[in-house]
């Protein structure tokens, strides 16, 4: 493989997995359930089921197999490293390293981070230039 080239991705399990934004609509008002209850119980489904579809495509927690890699990369370009992380249940240090492998640019942070420190930057020199700081 030359750096920079992508392998190829098996990603026909991923079409398996089922599309749970018709069960909320199925299940109708339930009696003491809020709409965000809802909402969170069906996400929390959808996590449990891609953690079960992760789990089947390999067999150890310490070496994943490349379906499981595959599978994880293209969780990543739909959900990003920490939610993936978070579903998942890997470290988010593991998928950055994989993710760095594959030629994926990957930021230590989110962008919202950055653009808050910038502002943070700004507030601060403002109340410097008063004396506050």
């Amino acid at each position: 493989m030359i750096d920079g080239d992508m392998p190829e991705m098996d990603l026909s399990g991923i079409d398996k997995l089922p599309d749970l934004s018709d069960n909320l609509e199925s299940l109708g008002k339930l009696p003491g359930i809020s709409n965000s209850l809802m909402w969170a119980l069906l996400v929390e489904l959808q996590n449990e089921e891609m953690q079960a579809h992760f789990a089947a495509l390999g067999k150890g927690k310490r070496n994943y197999t490349n379906k499981q890699k595959d599978f994880v990369l293209s969780l990543v370009d739909t959900y990003g490293v920490r939610a993936t992380s978070r579903i998942i249940g890997i470290p988010r240090r593991t998928i950055q390293r994989r993710c760095r492998q594959y030629g994926k640019q990957v930021k230590r942070c989110t962008l919202w981070v950055y653009d808050w420190a910038e502002r943070r930057r700004k507030r601060r020199e403002f109340w410097e230039r008063r004396g506050y700081y």
